[in-house]
C-alpha cells in the first residue's frame, strides 16, 4: 500500500524539484503573470485592483502608476501594430517591458503567452480525460469483482432499468455539450449491440436466470477497440459529428482510452484477489465493497499513476495531432497545435513552430522526470 504521509516526509527539496514547482504554479496561474492589466494601480481617489474588475479600457490613460503583471500580455491581448512579428526582429513597443519575447502570431498575440496557456490547456484536458477513463475502469472492475465472488449484481430487470437511466443521461449529455442528436443514434446502435450480447450470453438460461455476465462482455468490447488505435476513432468521431469544444473533446478522448487502463485494473485486481489475506477478509464475513474499498484500490494506486503519466503524455501528443489536422479544438482556441499549424502555413514563421514544440517536449520530459521521481520513493 502506497503511505503519500512517508513520501511528503522524505522529500529532499532539491533546486530541480522546485523549479517544477515554480513552472507548474507559473503555467496553472497564468493569468496573474500574463495580463495587460496591473495587480495594482494608482488613480486621484487612491488605489484599485484593476485585474479584478472587467474594465477593457486603456490602463496608461486612466491610471497614473501601476504594479505588475510581469508579461504585460494576456493570450487573447491583439497587439495590431506587431503582427506576425519576430521575437529578434523590429517591433513596435513604447519599451523593454512591453516587447514580444517570443514573437506573436498572425493575429498580434503573444507567443509567450499562448505557450503557457497552450501547457495549461494540454494538461486540463489530458488529465480531466485521463480521470474520467479510470472511473470507468474502477466501475467496471468493480462490477466484474463482484460477479467473481459468485454474486449476480443486474438482472433483466436492472438491465432494462439500467438503460434507460442511461438514455436519459445521454439525452442531457446532448443537450448541455450542444450536440447533433446523431449521438443518440449512436447510443442506440451501442445499446443493440450490448443487448444482443446479453441475450447471446443468455440464450440457453430460463427467462428468471438471466443475468450480465460482465467479464466476457468487457473482454468482447476491449477487442473490438484494440482493432482499431485510438486516433482513428477520435478521426471518425470527431469528423462525424463536427464538433470542436474543449469538453467534448474531453469526453470523447476519455471514452476511448477507458480500455487501457480497464485491461490494467483488471489484471492487478484478480491478481490481488488471488492472496490469501483477500481470502480470510471474505471467511471473515467482508462484503466485496469493504474489500475493493479497503484492500484493492489501495494497492493499484501504483500502477494507476504510473498509467496515468503515460496516458496524460499520449492524450497531450494526440491533442496537439488533432489541433494541428484541424479537427481537433476550434481556431479560437490557441492551443500548441494551432500555433505549430500556423507555422505550417507560413514556415518563415519558425517561432510558431519551435517554441510551441519544445513546450510540448518540455511537458512531456517533466511527466517523465514525475513518474520515475514517485517509483523511487515509494520503492
Amino acid at each position: 500500500m502506497i503511505n503519500f504521509q512517508n513520501i511528503i516526509k522524505h522529500i529532499k527539496w532539491n533546486k530541480k524539484i522546485g523549479l517544477f514547482l515554480f513552472f507548474g504554479m507559473f503555467v496553472f496561474f497564468d493569468g496573474c503573470f500574463f495580463n495587460e492589466k496591473p495587480w495594482i494601480a494608482g488613480t486621484d481617489h487612491g488605489f484599485v485592483i484593476p485585474m479584478l474588475e472587467s474594465t477593457n479600457k486603456n490602463i496608461d490613460k486612466i491610471y497614473k502608476w501601476r504594479v505588475g503583471p510581469f508579461f504585460p500580455y494576456s493570450n487573447t491581448t491583439m497587439d495590431l501594430s506587431n503582427i506576425n512579428r519576430s521575437p529578434f526582429g523590429k517591433q513596435v513597443v513604447k519599451g523593454v517591458y512591453y516587447r514580444h519575447w517570443m514573437g506573436t502570431d498572425y493575429l498580434g498575440r503573444d507567443v509567450f503567452a499562448n505557450v503557457v496557456n497552450g501547457i495549461k490547456l494540454a494538461l486540463k484536458i489530458s488529465s480531466i480525460a485521463s480521470f474520467l477513463a479510470i472511473l470507468i475502469a474502477c466501475f467496471l472492475t468493480y462490477l466484474i469483482g463482484l460477479q467473481s465472488m459468485n454474486r449476480n449484481p443486474i438482472n433483466l430487470l436492472k438491465m432494462i432499468g439500467l438503460l434507460l437511466l442511461m438514455s436519459v443521461f445521454v439525452f442531457y449529455v446532448v443537450w448541455l455539450l450542444q450536440l447533433t442528436y446523431d449521438v443518440v443514434i449512436v447510443f442506440f446502435v451501442l445499446s443493440l449491440f450490448f443487448i444482443g450480447l446479453f441475450f447471446w450470453q443468455n440464450r440457453k438460461n430460463k427467462l428468471d436466470n438471466w443475468i450480465v455476465n460482465w467479464d466476457p462482455m468487457v473482454l468482447k468490447v476491449l477487442e473490438i477497440f484494440r482493432v482499431l488505435p485510438a486516433l482513428i476513432w477520435i478521426l471518425m468521431i470527431v469528423g462525424y459529428f463536427n464538433t470542436k469544444g474543449e469538453w467534448t473533446l474531453i469526453t470523447i478522448i476519455g471514452l476511448l482510452i477507458w480500455p487501457y487502463y480497464t485491461r490494467l485494473l483488471r489484471s492487478e485486481m484478480f491478481d490481488i484477489l488471488s492472496e490469501d489475506y483477500i481470502k480470510s477478509a471474505r471467511l471473515s464475513g467482508h462484503t466485496f465493497y469493504q474489500i475493493y474499498i479497503r484492500h484493492i484500490i489501495p494497492n493499484i494506486l501504483m500502477p494507476i499513476l504510473i498509467a496515468f503519466t503515460y496516458s496524460v503524455s499520449s492524450i497531450i501528443l494526440l491533442e496537439a495531432t488533432l489541433s494541428f489536422l484541424g479537427i481537433g479544438l476550434s481556431s479560437d482556441i490557441n492551443s500548441l497545435g494551432q500555433m505549430i499549424k500556423q507555422g505550417r502555413l507560413n514556415f518563415n514563421s519558425w517561432w510558431l513552430i519551435v517554441f510551441p514544440g519544445t513546450a510540448i517536449l518540455g511537458i512531456l520530459y517533466v511527466l517523465d522526470f514525475g513518474r520515475k521521481w514517485v517509483v523511487q520513493k515509494v520503492n
